[in-house]
């Protein structure tokens, strides 16, 4: 094993699946992701695989996959040019988060230059207009995949995108500075609240009230909540107004969040009292391990429930390396708290996978003809690997051979699509 391979977090083994609608539109499909981060090259890989792909009805009950078998052409000869992401990080810088860890799951962006983009629809023809962007598009690495059938009944394409590290980093001074804005915003409400008289608390009695809300949170996906159940008491509010006042100054004073990035880690910095911090910090742990234990009980009551539906993914190994890679602690000027964003992009994933849990036996089987349907006309279209499988995807990501496969006659970007100048 080399010195690049021990240097790479590999988390995309793990299977990543999140059930999403596209679109309100005509194209649907599940999606797994992974990502991983290159130290001795700086560098994050992600990569998207859109499984099921399918039109969102059967003929027979009014669909046509014949058009939207065409529209996914069109996406498809256009993959050279597609910057598809795993809701971790969107490549705008007018919007008020250029750095996002839920974009939109039916949208994707299309490089038109080195500086410029669209916005496009991922589910069906819609028209767009070309947007600036000052992050430089163009170090961005687009490796197209292929797609594939499972089964004939698993549609699915897969694409990966290398970003350097020195564009994570402009990104992140911008979702700094248009963070700032909002949290000076929140301390300023809060600080009017204490005027009118807000009930306030130790962070230990906060801490106690959070343990009590994820507890409460039911371990069966099925679950109703109790009628009539007691709401839970109202939780109080922590920080002293001193620490308000300083989180207001500092945020004024430099106009951005202190957000700093080492490797795959993320680091916030927050001024506030040594009290304050040393109050969060204490409290931590219990709140951290209430919330492992509830994940661990959810995802075995879901994992049990998913009748061996290979969508549903355990999320208690990445929640487990998530807690391991957070630390809270203070310094002289308040709270510092690192998180590691390959995991924490993976536990959110793993974790929404569970929503598919419960799927009928009648709606896998639904889903499962729908892509059957999508699928053979798509391959009247454009060429599909009947052989690839979406495990061996994931593995040969995970060992870090998966291939690109770019098209062999590149289209001008944009083709096909409605992009208004």
């Amino acid at each position: 094993m080399t010195s690049k391979t021990h240097a790479r977090t590999r988390l995309g083994a793990a299977a990543v699946v999140l059930i999403a609608t596209i679109v309100g539109g005509c194209l649907q499909a599940e999606k797994r992701i992974g990502i991983q981060y290159d130290r001795a090259t700086d560098r994050f890989t992600f990569l998207v695989v859109f499984n099921h792909i399918s039109s969102d009805k059967l003929v027979a009950d009014g669909g046509d996959p014949d058009g939207d078998s065409a529209y996914l052409k069109t996406l498809w000869s256009n993959r050279d040019h597609l910057i598809l992401l795993p809701s971790l990080m969107q490549p705008v810088d007018d919007s008020d988060e250029p750095l996002a860890m839920f974009t939109n799951d039916g949208l994707g962006f299309l490089r038109l230059s080195a500086s410029r983009f669209a916005q496009i629809s991922l589910g069906g023809a819609a028209a767009t207009q070309p947007q600036d962007t000052s992050l430089p598009l163009d170090t961005i690495q687009i490796k197209p995949g292929e797609l594939f059938n499972e089964g004939g009944s698993n549609l699915s394409y897969y694409h990966q995108i290398v970003v350097p590290g020195a564009l994570v980093d402009k990104a992140l001074d911008m979702a700094a500075k248009a963070e700032s804005k909002e949290i000076v915003a929140a301390v300023d409400d809060e600080i009017a609240s204490r005027g009118a008289g807000v009930a306030t608390g130790t962070w230990k009695q906060i801490a106690d009230g959070l343990i009590e809300r994820i507890s409460a949170v039911p371990d069966d996906p099925s679950a109703q909540a109790a009628p009539n159940a007691p709401e839970p008491a109202a939780m109080p509010h922590g920080f002293s107004l001193d620490s308000l006042r300083m989180m207001k100054q500092s945020l004024g004073a430099s106009g951005k969040l202190d957000l700093s990035r080492s490797g795959s880690t993320l680091t916030v910095k927050m001024p506030m009292t040594a009290e304050d911090a040393a109050g969060i910090v204490a409290n931590w742990p219990a709140v951290r391990d209430a919330a492992l234990a509830k994940i661990s009980s959810k995802a075995q009551k879901a994992l049990a429930a998913s009748a061996g539906d290979s969508s549903v993914v355990d999320p208690k190994p990445a929640a487990i390396a998530l807690a391991q890679s957070t630390k809270v602690a203070k310094d002289e000027s308040g709270l510092v708290v690192s998180v590691d964003v390959v995991s924490l992009g993976q536990f959110l994933s793993d974790w929404d996978s569970l929503d598919v849990a419960m799927m009928s036996d009648e709606d896998r089987s639904g889903r499962d003809n729908l892509s059957r349907e999508l699928g053979a006309v798509a391959a009247t279209k454009m060429p599909v690997n009947e052989k690839l499988t979406v495990a061996r995807v994931m593995a040969d990501f995970a060992k870090g051979t998966l291939a690109s496969v770019p098209a062999t006659q590149p289209v001008k970007p944009g083709t096909g699509l409605e992009i208004n100048p």
